[in-house]
């Protein structure tokens, strides 16, 4: 288990070009940019590999999370925790924002949080 502060830094280091679709989006400006004005460089640019499996993660913590009911909080926490260890920015961000949207979802997201890791 790594410290507090070690660990909230790499969770920045990972979210800060963007998550999934957004930092393809800036992949491709940054992209373009260089063939332009060389002279203008980002900070930081995702490889491809990460972005796609941002992507793929995305959408199968979504599927999942629309699957979700008091019936099988048990299957869908082990394949969301299967996710979150993958990349848990992404899928803890589908999460807040369905608890956001639909209250009702916290009792079973607390059931589904027993199954994540603890880099989770």
């Amino acid at each position: 288990l790594l410290p507090y502060h070690m660990r909230y830094k790499l969770y920045n280091q990972w979210r800060k070009p963007f998550l999934e679709k957004e930092s393809l989006r800036a992949t491709t400006t940054a992209r373009s940019s260089h063939q332009r004005a060389p002279k203008k460089r980002s900070k930081y640019i995702k490889p491809l590999p990460i972005i796609e499996s941002e992507v793929q993660t995305g959408l199968a913590s979504r599927a999942t999370l629309k699957r979700l009911s008091k019936d099988n909080v048990k299957d869908m926490g082990r394949q969301l925790s299967k996710y979150a260890h993958n990349n848990p920015l992404v899928v803890f961000t589908k999460i807040l924002n369905q608890i956001e949207s639909y209250d009702n979802l916290i009792i079973m997201m607390v059931e589904t949080f027993r199954f994540v890791s603890v880099l989770g």
